[in-house]
């Protein structure tokens, strides 16, 4: 091979440090599809295991829980599938997915840089995720610190405490994903949902109301009935049907006189005493 000159060996050196750099900084081409150009550096140490994991997670957290999500001691992930309907119709529908390690190992390689020092380069120098580091991750059952999911919907909700979901996105109450998917709801003013919520425990207070007092007269006619049969089995005689005659018109006055107590004062001889 013949020599280079001066100049050539300058430009050549130029350009695999330019290279070099370029490869550092993680901003070469096509390398790191679809994820930013700054990635976190997390540097390798045998020896430091837990505490690269405790690393690896708080960089996953500061991305937004990179999808991640934790269920029935698994990492897990949303998925969007494609299902047949009826008719043959094409349809997708999202579902809840197992993270692999090898899927984890890829994930992590687009948001970490992961260093290890070469000692030939005397440098440290990028690798990809290790599979130690994806294995020992997902095994950490109890110990995640990315948020649990229950389920993922593709409408508003209502949470335990009757409050409503309309965010896309994790809710962190519920621990469900609402994903649209693309649909649009028309939002409901907050001064107003709150005005229908006292209209309706108004009118439900009201119902009560009544329902009780039906309840109420509907257990004295009862006691009244009871009352009139018991006598008129045992005596038989006219006086027991007369007594029974008059409990129920007594009856029947006093009920009038609590239905217009609620709308005017009362007035003497309203009622019986």
């Amino acid at each position: 091979m013949p020599p280079r000159s001066a100049s050539a060996q300058q430009a050549y050196n130029a350009a695999r440090q330019a290279r070099r750099a370029s490869f550092q900084s993680g901003q070469q081409t096509g390398s790191q599809p679809g994820t930013q150009t700054r990635r976190t550096i997390i540097r390798l140490v045998n020896g430091r295991l837990p505490w690269s994991l405790n690393e690896v997670e708080q960089v996953v957290l500061a991305e937004g829980g990179c999808g991640l999500y934790h269920r029935a001691g698994m990492v897990v992930r949303p998925i969007k599938v494609e299902m047949i309907a009826a008719d043959q119709r094409k349809t997708f529908s999202w579902q809840v997915h197992e993270v692999s390690a090898v899927y984890l190992t890829d994930l992590l390689t687009r948001f970490i840089r992961f260093q290890t020092f070469d000692v030939k380069a005397d440098d440290w120098l990028d690798k990809d995720c290790p599979k130690k580091i994806a294995e020992a991750y997902l095994a950490r059952v109890g110990e995640w610190e990315i948020p649990e999911l229950r389920g993922i919907v593709n409408t508003p909700f209502l949470r335990e405490d009757g409050s409503l979901c309309e965010t896309p996105g994790y809710d962190p109450a519920s621990k469900l994903l609402f994903n649209p998917d693309g649909q649009s709801f028309p939002t409901i003013p907050t001064a107003q949902r709150r005005r229908d919520q006292g209209i309706g425990l108004h009118q439900q207070d009201a119902l009560r109301g009544v329902s009780l007092r039906r309840q109420s007269r509907s257990r004295s006619g009862v006691k009244w009935a009871a009352d009139g049969i018991r006598s008129a089995r045992h005596g038989g005689s006219t006086i027991a049907r007369s007594l029974f005659t008059e409990r129920r018109h007594r009856q029947k006055l006093v009920g009038r006189s609590n239905l217009d107590s609620t709308h005017r004062h009362p007035r003497a001889g309203d009622c019986l005493r």
